[in-house]
């Protein structure tokens, strides 16, 4: 993963800087980023996205397509009036990502206990992000996209497009 933001930074010829700049995202942060010492959150994901006009599934290691699916109207709505990373984990999901995530476990006919059992992520948790209590991380959002056959970007609100970007082999 940090080998691709190194990259579409370097052929940008953006510096670290360049990126803080861009994504308000601090400088040190970025770069243990680039060098693999410290992931991502997934506001920082979303950021990152965007500016590089790529996809979070890119970023994510789990397609090798750089291509982004058109962007959707929420996606500005999830990133507009930044208070920080606290503020944004205390908010929780939007009504409409809530309402995504609820969507597609009940079309897959998955218990939230199901969703434990093929992501990791525990049933507590997954109820939090349900419910509007909590917002992903950027390890759920990763695992919850591949058991449910989409994209981190629909899970995330950068696009309205359900279907996962193709697939890299050998994606856990």
């Amino acid at each position: 993963m940090n080998d691709r933001l190194r990259e579409l930074r370097l052929e940008r010829r953006w510096t670290q800087r360049d990126v803080q700049r861009l994504t308000g995202i601090d400088r040190g942060n970025y770069s243990k980023m680039e060098l693999g010492t410290r992931y991502y959150t997934i506001r920082q994901c979303m950021k990152l996205a965007i500016v590089f006009e790529t996809s979070m599934d890119y970023l994510a290691g789990l397609t090798d397509e750089r291509e982004p699916y058109e962007r959707s109207k929420i996606c500005l709505a999830e990133l507009i009036g930044d208070e920080g990373e606290k503020a944004e984990r205390k908010k929780g999901l939007s009504l409409e990502l809530r309402n995504r995530l609820r969507g597609l476990r009940t079309e897959k006919k998955y218990s939230q206990v199901k969703i434990q059992m093929l992501t990791g992520v525990d049933q507590s948790n997954y109820s939090k992000l349900e419910c509007g209590k909590q917002h992903y991380t950027f390890g759920q959002c990763r695992q919850i996209a591949l058991a449910m056959g989409t994209s981190m970007d629909y899970l995330a609100g950068l696009t309205d497009r359900k279907q996962p970007h193709r697939r890299k082999k050998n994606v856990y």
